[in-house]
């Protein structure tokens, strides 16, 4: 999502792996370029393309409950909060937190 919010409209893979992405992600991310030219090259994100591509996001937590939110409603009716024991510990940690109206409630084989 950080991509899609830049300012900037044109930057490379390499400039998503470096400014964006922790080292082990970074290394990762930037190996599956198939050429150093190729990470390097810049190119414009298609906005409109990215949000109908990608218009959800999916949270899994530590219970085995799945949640998947529409990225307009994160932030609104759903919350990522950090954790207070981990702010405490200094370790990484967060908490969801959604609030809604029930509409529909169904058993189901699969996750969606």
């Amino acid at each position: 999502m950080a991509v899609r919010t830049r300012p900037d409209r044109r930057f490379s893979l390499a400039d998503v792996a470096n400014e964006l992405l922790d080292p082990p992600v970074a290394e990762r991310f930037f190996a599956a370029a198939p050429n150093v030219e190729s990470a390097q090259s810049l190119f414009r994100l298609n906005r409109e393309l990215f949000d109908r591509t990608v218009n959800y996001r999916v949270f899994e937590l530590d219970t085995g409950v799945w949640v998947s939110a529409p990225l307009e409603e994160v932030g609104e009716s759903v919350h990522v909060e950090r954790a207070p024991a981990a702010a405490a510990e200094g370790a990484p940690g967060e908490r969801l937190r959604v609030e809604g109206n029930v509409v529909q409630d169904r058993l189901s084989a699969r996750r969606r």
